[in-house]
């Protein structure tokens, strides 16, 4: 926290570990609870705008051996967590994320996940609604992999689109279809969403930057188009 109070910092990012506080099934430790409370009320007592994030890819080992979100029955012991949590730390929250980065993997398991995460995030945005009117999004959602053969993406401009209908979620790379997902049975695909342009630095797969990384780095972006109706709509 000391890092906050020594840097010119507007946010503040604290995610919340489920493992510590439900690391039995249905056995919830108040004074975790209270260790998350201790660092946002730090926050906002300094000012400083705090986002919160639900899921970061850890679950409690109880959990994962259920299924985890690949199963949509385990539903319920999510959103028992989250009456649980919620009414605790709503007031010292100013941005909510539900569920971060579930778009990785293309195994069938990872597509479950993704498909799934989907009804999590929709149940963690409700209960969430009924204790704050804060935003509430979830990051890094439902991005399909694809790879090049003998070239890299960087070398020219290709063009990435996603043909969105009732009935399917169809992915493209240069007008060539890759990936086709059915969603006849995912009503919370058939409401609105955004779509965000995001140029990242580091992570897992390329490493964190170090003194060979040249910046600024440019994204260049050539047009965006939208279109809306056709006989699938």
């Amino acid at each position: 926290m000391k890092f906050y109070t020594d840097n010119t910092v507007d946010n503040g990012y604290v995610k919340i570990e489920r493992s510590r506080i439900e690391p039995e099934e249905g056995s919830f430790r108040e004074n975790e609870v209270g260790h998350y409370i201790d660092e946002l009320s730090f926050l906002k007592e300094n000012g400083i705008k705090t986002f919160v994030t639900l899921v970061h890819f850890t679950v409690p080992y109880w959990f994962e051996k259920k299924g985890g979100f690949t199963k949509l029955e385990n539903l319920k012991y999510f959103e028992r967590y989250l009456n649980y949590l919620l009414p605790k730390i709503s007031e010292y929250v100013d941005f909510w994320n539900v569920i971060n980065e579930f778009n990785l993997g293309s195994s069938q398991e990872k597509l479950d996940y993704k498909f799934n995460s989907v009804f999590y995030h929709a149940r963690g945005y409700r209960l969430i609604k009924q204790f704050s009117d804060k935003p509430v999004s979830s990051a890094h959602a439902l991005v399909q992999y694809y790879e090049l053969r003998n070239d890299k993406f960087n070398d020219d401009f290709h063009v990435f689109g996603i043909n969105w209908t009732k009935k399917f979620l169809e992915f493209y790379v240069d007008n060539v279809i890759f990936s086709r997902w059915h969603i006849e049975d995912t009503p919370e695909l058939h409401i609105p969403h955004f779509v965000l342009l995001n140029l990242a630095v580091g992570g897992g797969w390329p490493g964190a930057p170090d003194e060979t990384t040249v910046f600024p780095q440019e994204y260049i972006v050539d047009w965006i188009r939208y279109y809306k109706g056709g006989e699938h709509e």
